[in-house]
Formats: C-alpha cells, sequence, structure tokens
C-alpha cells in the first residue's frame, strides 16, 4: 500500500530491546481467501533480528485495515 507506515512507540521499541536507529524487520499478516489474499495493516509484526524478539504492534487508532485484500490474479 502506498505511503503505509506505522510508528512503534518507545515501550514497544524496549520491548524487543532495539535502540534507537536499529534496524528492525516489519511484516503483515496474511490470510488466504479463496478469491483473495487479505492483509493485516492495523496489527504488523515486528521483529528485531538482533535478538530475535518479535511483538505484534496493535495500533487501535490506525487508518489501515485490518482486512486489506490484495487479488489473486
Amino acid at each position: 500500500m502506498p505511503g503505509y507506515h506505522v510508528a512503534l512507540p518507545p515501550a514497544d521499541r524496549h520491548r524487543v530491546e532495539a535502540s534507537e536507529g536499529e534496524p528492525l524487520l516489519w511484516l503483515a499478516l496474511v490470510r488466504l481467501d479463496s478469491d483473495a489474499a487479505l492483509v493485516n495493516l492495523r496489527a504488523p509484526v515486528v521483529v528485531n533480528p538482533r535478538r530475535m524478539i518479535g511483538i505484534q504492534v496493535i495500533q487501535t487508532d490506525s487508518p489501515y485495515p485490518v482486512d486489506h485484500r490484495l487479488p489473486l490474479d
């Protein structure tokens, strides 16, 4: 999705033991339906690959959908 951005609050950065500016791995959860892939853009998983610690960042005030539809062409 163009312009997709999720901010990681300082408390969550602390939970994954990442320093400010440390590169993190962001993953979107995908569910396959019969005619589309549904991507959860509201609650991505963020992983600190250096420490192998990850959390799901749930943003209740996010403008992004839980089920963003991607066609399976």
